[in-house]
């Protein structure tokens, strides 16, 4: 029998296996933060999505979703040495595929302020929740569907129409990765990314400035 996410387990301790539902993205460099503030936006319609339901059920995720949309606006000006070693971010975002690519000056990082203060509840993200992200990819709209649409409804090149408004936000998951001791060489962060929006995000990332690199570049 096939199991999805097998789970393994003694009297103490319960593991369940993810494989084939998270995507891990690993970013390294002073720029990474300046990126990521551009290839992923934060969920601007919350309405008539699993996300106001959840607000509903638990007022303690509308809290932490406000304290994460503050905290992400930081990041376009900071570099990710100014986060505490280690931290988790959760965050709620616009589904990838909407996100066109703007031309802009360079951002400046421009403060250093080198302990940010986190808040409490930062780490919360449907991302640990089963049945959340069990149902992502169930209502998830695939990516030919989606250029049907835009060929339909769209009017204006490269200006988003207003059915994708509509789309799913998706949650993602920050963690931070310190680099060696006193260069910070190597600092970045590891972006979790729900199955079924790891390839959106991925090109994203590239249109938006950053390289890809293979395991020699890793090591």
């Amino acid at each position: 029998l096939m199991v999805r996410n097998p789970t393994y387990e003694n009297e103490d301790v319960s593991i369940v296996e993810l494989k084939d539902t998270l995507n891990r993205f690993r970013l390294t460099g002073s720029l990474v933060n300046v990126v990521l503030a551009k290839a992923l936006k934060a969920a601007s319609n919350c309405e008539k999505s699993w996300l106001q339901d959840l607000f509903k059920e638990n007022d303690f995720y509308r809290k932490a979703h406000l304290q994460q949309v503050e905290l992400w606006k930081k990041f376009k000006s900071t570099t990710s040495t100014e986060f505490p070693v280690h931290c988790i971010v959760g965050l709620n975002i616009d589904d990838p595929r909407t996100n066109r690519f703007v031309t802009t000056k360079e951002e400046e990082i421009k403060s250093f302020e080198r302990n940010i203060e986190m808040p409490e509840i930062s780490p919360a993200s449907a991302m640990w929740r089963k049945d959340l992200r069990d149902g992502l990819i169930k209502t998830m709209i695939s990516s030919g569907e989606l250029c049907k649409l835009r060929n339909q409804k769209q009017l204006v090149p490269s200006i988003a129409s207003n059915f994708e408004k509509n789309l799913q936000p998706i949650p993602i998951m920050l963690i931070q990765r310190p680099g060696k001791e006193a260069t910070n060489l190597a600092c970045g962060w590891d972006l979790i990314v729900p199955a079924g929006y790891g390839l959106s995000v991925w090109l994203n990332l590239i249109k938006f400035g950053a390289k890809a690199g293979g395991w020699k570049e890793h090591e």
